[in-house]
């Protein structure tokens, strides 16, 4: 019968060893982490459109409808083609956000053209007067996460 010991004994230098190298590491990746913590952010520098610039995007994408992918959406080389027919300070990703803003602003506007009983044109947007119209608008904007875009909108 083999005999097997049944803990495992280390000598004291290798312990002692292993204990300075665990406490190295520990120490390392706490260094790193305040180093990565610690590290300016850099600034993003915020686009402005205005809105000859968002109607020359739009006739941009119309123009490039027949680029859509089958899920429904331009891919990114189209938003890099539109930014470079725009404008030098817009990128790809300034453009696909622009252009996901406008789409989630049309569909909110649209889901509350469907309620009944509110108006919604695009020169008074929803012409709120009455305090019954602010209770309406207010029970809508807070339904759902799609129409926070609109809650400046009245």
């Amino acid at each position: 019968m083999p005999s097997h010991p049944t803990h495992l004994s280390l000598s004291p230098l290798y312990f002692h060893n292993f204990l300075l190298g665990f406490a190295a590491f520990v120490t390392l990746c706490g260094l790193k982490t305040l180093q990565i913590m610690t590290r300016p952010m850099a600034k993003r520098t915020r686009v402005t459109w205005g809105n000859d610039e968002i109607h020359q995007l739009l006739d941009f994408l119309i123009s490039n409808k027949a680029k859509l992918s089958q899920a429904g959406g331009y891919p990114t080389s189209i938003f890099t083609a539109a930014s470079l027919h725009l404008d030098p300070n817009k990128n790809s990703a300034t453009t696909s956000s622009k252009w996901s803003t406008l789409k989630r602003t049309y569909n909110a506007v649209e889901a509350y053209r469907q309620c009944s009983g509110v108006h919604w044109d695009n020169d008074n947007s929803a012409n709120i007067v009455t305090e019954s119209e602010v209770v309406a608008w207010d029970a809508f904007i807070s339904s759902s996460p799609v129409c926070i875009s609109l809650r400046f909108c009245i």
